[in-house]
């Protein structure tokens, strides 16, 4: 019984995955364009999941619990990453690596590159993708100042036809709301991603950090005030990535359970406690060692990026 539970479960996601990438083409088999066929379809890999799950149910009714838990948890987690704030933070992301590392290209090249590696990211095929940038940037349609907010709400509109509503039962207001809170989600995305790359008060290292700077061929005085701010964030916890403070605070909850450990004199909890704290805090010092790491390279590829152009200029 759990062999077939199994083997009907994972052909049913199997035929669904299969379905969704073929429905997702600019050329889809011909079998899609019939809708009794994708009827079938849809029912045949529903029919095998729900009778994988009822397998399941037979051997135990904890596997099935754990498996809808799962399948509840990747909704919450697809409802989150198909929000709109979260696909224009990727855009703007996207957009950011590009523009970082190409800092002499067009605006309107680095604007296609981001909307092609976020298209592909989709998993599109290539002729989709080649029409839909094609019908984006049309001349006629492109401007001297349109900005990545403009080419996200683009491709808000080609990812997604049908969701502006125009038809017989068109409804101006409610395509206004909607349009407005795309708008602020699209503000509120671009903010999160660039509105921290701006320091405007230049941050001061430790005097152990500055030696050690000094030390290694850099001169704090010549540094950016975002590269300072990047290695600013691994002195200071209040810093952090809110990753390594969570990691922090966790370390923090199990060094506490040592110290009452220590008074109770349990010294086996004191050592598994106090060893998983200083784990605990090792890690959240490695990982935020990366985030500055990253942040201090951008930060120093953009201040050489800016000298070139001071030159150019003068």
């Amino acid at each position: 019984m759990l062999i077939a539970a199994i083997l009907l479960t994972v052909l049913g996601f199997i035929i669904m995955q299969w379905s969704v990438n073929a429905m997702s083409q600019t050329f889809k088999p011909l079998i899609f364009y019939k809708p009794v066929a994708v009827v079938i379809i849809y029912l045949l890999w529903l029919g095998l999941i729900i009778g994988g799950l009822y397998c399941f149910w037979q051997v135990s009714y904890l596997i099935v619990l754990i498996l809808v838990s799962v399948f509840l948890l990747l909704i919450l987690a697809g409802l989150y990453l198909g929000s709109e704030k979260t696909k224009a933070k990727k855009i703007c992301k996207i957009y950011k690596q590009i523009k970082l590392y190409q800092p002499l290209a067009e605006e309107q090249k680095i604007l296609q590159s981001t909307a092609r590696v976020y298209f592909q990211n989709l998993r599109w095929d290539k002729a989709k993708i080649d029409m839909t940038l094609e019908s984006i940037f049309k001349k006629d349609r492109i401007s001297n100042d349109r900005d990545i907010k403009d080419l996200i709400s683009s491709i808000f509109i080609w990812e997604n036809p049908s969701a502006d509503g125009f038809g017989s039962g068109f409804n101006f207001e409610q395509y206004m709301k909607k349009h407005d809170k795309t708008s602020k989600a699209i503000d509120s995305a671009y903010n999160s991603v660039f509105g921290r790359d701006i320091v405007t008060e230049r941050p001061a290292l430790s005097k152990e950090i500055n030696e050690r700077l000094v030390k290694q061929g850099f001169n704090p005085d010549e540094m950016s005030n975002e590269q300072l701010a990047a290695l600013e964030s691994l002195e200071k916890s209040e810093k952090y990535h809110w990753f390594p403070r969570v990691l922090n605070w966790i370390a923090g909850v199990f060094g506490f359970s040592a110290v009452i450990s220590l008074f109770r004199l349990d010294f086996l909890i004191l050592s598994i406690s106090g060893g998983i704290a200083l784990l605990l805090s090792y890690l959240a010092y490695r990982i935020q060692s990366t985030f500055a790491i990253k942040k201090f390279q951008q930060a120093s590829i953009q201040k050489f990026v800016n000298e070139q152009r001071q030159n150019q200029d003068e």
